[in-house]
């Protein structure tokens, strides 16, 4: 309220500007909870990648190879983004080692256009899943992790499917 010479005027509260979320939120009966492992030293990959996921499902970071075998081996990846400048060896037999091993876990790759030569037979034969280039922003990596968890789902529950079928033929 304003005061004009002992008149109050009422003028209208300014309107509450709700902030655009830098990921669409996913609905609840798709939500899903799904540990994302990040191979990468970039903190601004990681932070987009944390950003992209929110808080209901666990980002790790793994700064080698070795710490995101670690973390494949215990279970605590379902997603995992390897960024090519990260890796010290062949990304390509790295890829494909990974997916033999842990065909649940999709696998999600950031860098440059230089890497696109390298990955172009191991996306077009679905051992990539998405490739983002670098940097990489909240709001893209969230389209492209969000796609990518969906997918780590759909895997463990034909997984499981077939699991249970070839129990059933057993018995």
């Amino acid at each position: 309220m304003a005061c004009n010479g002992g008149t109050m005027l009422h003028q209208p509260l300014p309107r509450r500007t709700e902030a655009v979320p830098a990921v669409p939120a996913i609905p609840a009966q798709e939500a899903v909870l799904v540990d994302v492992v990040v191979l990468s030293s970039d903190p601004e990959l990681f932070q987009a990648a944390r950003d992209a996921v929110g808080e209901r499902n666990p980002v790790w970071r793994a700064r080698s190879a070795e710490e995101a075998a670690n973390l494949l081996v215990t279970g605590r990846c379902g997603v995992l983004v390897i960024d090519m400048a990260a890796v010290s060896t062949r990304a390509d037999a790295l890829i494909e080692q990974i997916v033999e091993q842990f065909p649940d876990v999709v696998v999600c790759v950031a860098g440059t256009r230089g890497d696109e030569p390298l990955l172009a037979p191991l996306i077009s034969h679905g051992l990539v899943y998405r490739f983002m280039h670098k940097p990489a922003s909240a709001r893209r990596a969230g389209m492209f992790l969000h796609a990518a968890m969906r997918r780590h789902v759909e895997r463990r529950e034909g997984r499981q499917h077939r699991d249970s079928e070839g129990v059933a033929a057993r018995d």
